[in-house]
């Protein structure tokens, strides 16, 4: 069962594929974001559908935490339709993704923008017909980065850029805590 949300609600959306063969692979630190913020809160996951999620309340709002079921691709089509449940709107959420044009481990927020060739934000843009999602991007990018980023994306990070990548991932999680007043 979907939670009720009354009053005021950001909605943290991380953006990744499902499965254990991801886990820990760039395509996939959104996710892995989300789960380090829901550990620090103290909060579990529940799945329904094609959608993990679990809340909690900051002050005033209402935090819902989202992992989408589905492939990248598909992250604006599920995010639509918890959208239409709970009543919330692109200037609520804030998707949390990766990024292979910022250095690893680098952490860049924008108010809004393109999906810059980002498919998994491409599909939330097209799903809610605006550009008015936040986003915080972690960099991904690697020196020698194989030719295909499809394949580069899916491949577990090497343990050097993990030593980059896991520190990154904390900082994400007090990004997304300044962002949303609590820190």
């Amino acid at each position: 069962m979907l939670p009720h949300c009354t009053g005021p609600i950001e909605v943290l959306v991380g953006i990744g594929n499902p499965g254990s063969r991801y886990r820990n692979t760039p395509h996939n630190v959104g996710f892995e974001v989300l789960d380090a913020l829901a550990e620090q809160l103290g909060l579990d996951w529940t799945f329904l559908d094609s959608i993990a999620f679990t809340h909690t309340k900051l002050k005033v709002k209402t935090i819902l935490l989202v992992k989408p079921q589905k492939q990248v691709n598909n992250t604006g089509k599920c995010l639509k339709w918890l959208s239409d449940q709970l009543g919330f709107r692109a200037e609520d959420c804030i998707l949390v993704q990766d990024d292979v044009h910022l250095p690893l481990g680098k952490l860049r927020a924008r108010a809004r923008g393109s999906d810059g060739g980002h498919k998994g934000v491409r599909s939330a843009l097209v799903a809610f017909q605006t550009m008015e999602f936040r986003r915080l991007k972690i960099g991904v990018a690697q020196a020698g980065q194989p030719a295909s980023a499809a394949d580069y994306l899916v491949t577990p990070f090497t343990s050097e850029a993990a030593a980059t990548i896991d520190p990154a991932i904390n900082a994400a999680v007090d990004r997304l805590l300044s962002m949303l007043g609590k820190a």
